[in-house]
């Protein structure tokens, strides 16, 4: 029907990692990109280049996550090791070791404002929210009967959604902790979740086990629309920074890319051979990594 979506193109490889990479994460304001690997490192790359600009041990466990502050001088970075770390971006140094944690914490990201609060999902069945400047705990959320694969602050900072093991997506005030709403889904597992930003700050989009980019609006809190095309679980979903695009990450070794005015898709990478496990755009390029210990850098 001449919407068939294209092939992406690598523009860039990025090696160095030596085990699988789980997250990686753009910073418009600083224009780096950051890593995380369950070879304890993270790593910091030009996105222009491909150049690894940094590299050095962030925990004692694998590393799970990581996130640039909006304005791209902290990270944060988390860990089977059941611990948030807090550093400065431009040198490696670490500000905070936040320890509140029972279990290993999946994933952490900054809220929108300049208070520098950031909100984190863990293994132990909780979402928690801290201040990444003075390294202390504010509130935990408590609803979730399993384990939380990831959690995201709306544009606005006035609420958070988290995605867990129980089949649950949840709405939380993120001022005082309160829990708004719940959607169950069906037996399927919701791995990721990303607020819209631009054009679609209604929007939250979801990575299912079911196969399935899973779009609610965040007015009603109801699903909208499903958007179809993997043979294989969601692990990450994240819109694109400068357009009105959604990438996906999936266990069957592609990423796509998703027009949100059709839902139609755009484009398929396949030139990972293993599980994708992040993926963020930006800067007009789709960044991807994985369990090939590959970041890849490209355009479509």
């Amino acid at each position: 029907d001449g919407h068939a979506p294209v092939a992406g193109k690598v523009v860039l490889t990025m090696r160095g990692h030596t085990e699988s990479v789980r997250m990686c994460d753009f910073s418009a304001a600083s224009r780096k990109l950051v890593t995380a690997s369950q070879d304890c490192t993270l790593r910091v790359w030009d996105p222009a280049s491909g150049k690894q600009l940094m590299c050095w041990k962030a925990h004692r466990g694998f590393v799970l996550g990581c996130a640039f502050s909006p304005d791209g001088a902290l990270l944060a970075s988390t860990s089977d090791d059941e611990t948030i770390r807090i550093w400065d971006a431009s040198s490696g140094y670490k500000f905070f070791s936040l320890k509140k944690h029972k279990a290993p914490v999946n994933s952490a990201q900054w809220a929108p404002d300049q208070e520098r609060h950031l909100v984190s999902a863990s293994d132990d069945g909780t979402v928690r929210i801290w201040s990444g400047t003075k390294g202390k705990k504010i509130l935990t959320l408590r609803g979730h009967e399993q384990a939380v694969r990831h959690a995201c602050y709306s544009p606005d900072g006035l609420q958070i959604a988290s995605v867990s093991e129980d089949t649950t997506v949840r709405w939380w005030d993120s001022k005082i902790g309160k829990e708004l709403t719940k959607f169950r889904g069906h037996a399927a597992i919701f791995n990721s979740c990303h607020y819209g930003g631009f054009a679609h700050q209604d929007l939250l989009a979801t990575g299912s086990s079911d196969c399935t980019v899973r779009l609610f609006d965040n007015r009603t809190r109801q699903p909208v629309g499903a958007l179809r095309g993997h043979q294989g679980a969601v692990l990450h979903v994240r819109f694109a920074t400068d357009c009105p695009t959604l990438v996906s990450a999936s266990v069957d070794t592609s990423v796509r890319v998703w027009d949100l005015r059709s839902n139609r898709q755009l484009a398929t990478l396949c030139a990972h051979d293993r599980p994708v496990t992040g993926c963020v755009g930006g800067a007009g390029k789709v960044f991807s990594c994985g369990e090939d210990r590959q970041l890849l850098a490209w355009t479509f």
